[in-house]
């Protein structure tokens, strides 16, 4: 685990942890670069095989998560060095709002129109020494910038149904306060990896800048109004709680 030097008592909780753990859990503890910079810091120190990256607001579906990945994750390497299963969206309350379990399509994928659910992703740690580490000018689409070098030409395992997280809705790629730099980072990637940017982002970029203009306006509350509204309206989707 990377820590980025906290001073709000995480130190300690790792420390009780580690002992709990018979000293199983490798955890640093010092200021970084940001989120690529950790998650690099964190596989310079990884021993395993396989590795999972989970963000604050991201916790294991259940106890039991890894143990019920090891068969698949021993099965696949190495004609499958990306594994991944399904993450439950929940809402403030913990209430499950939608489940991110796409099947794998190679032309939305590599077509920089849709990621796979990252915090429900196993990478075989074989790819950071081929690949390269994460790329710290993305802050928000490092990990599909990643995944787009590692599954350009490779076919990733898809565990249907498994949930492997449980993510809160309002972490930085999804809160929409953030979602304009999302989409700007997305546009990034596009001209990186296809070299021209896919016509529904000027549809995301209208939206992300839609939310910001509405929370200027009438703060979170106006937006959180207008999202339930969008979403029992157009997309036939549960409304959000508070």
């Amino acid at each position: 685990m990377a820590d980025g030097g906290s001073t709000d008592g995480t130190v300690e909780i790792l420390g009780r942890y580690t002992t709990a753990m018979a000293n199983k859990l490798t955890w640093m503890s010092r200021p970084d670069q940001g989120l690529a910079d950790a998650w690099n810091k964190a596989v310079s120190q990884a021993r395993g095989d396989w590795l999972i990256f989970l963000g604050a607001d991201d916790v294991l579906s259940a106890r039991d998560v890894l143990s019920r990945a090891e068969p698949h994750l021993s099965r696949a390497f190495p004609e499958h060095s990306v594994v991944y299963g399904s993450v439950a969206m929940t809402d403030a309350s913990g209430h499950v709002v939608e489940y991110l379990d796409q099947p794998w399509s190679p032309t939305k994928f590599r077509g920089c129109v849709a990621n796979l659910p990252h915090s429900a992703v196993f990478h075989h740690r074989s790819h950071f020494a081929r690949y390269g580490p994460f790329d710290g000018s993305f802050a928000i689409t490092l990990d599909y910038d990643f995944l787009l070098r590692v599954l350009k030409d490779a076919t990733p395992l898809h565990i249907e149904g498994f949930v492997v997280t449980n993510a809160q809705i309002g972490g930085v790629s999804t809160d929409y306060r953030h979602r304009a730099r999302a989409i700007d980072e997305h546009i990034r990637l596009c001209r990186r990896h296809i070299g021209r940017i896919p016509p529904r982002m000027y549809w995301w970029l209208a939206k992300a800048w839609g939310s910001w203009l509405l929370y200027q306006l009438g703060g979170d509350r106006l937006v959180f109004s207008v999202t339930n509204f969008y979403r029992r309206l157009v997309k036939g989707r549960p409304p959000l709680r508070r």
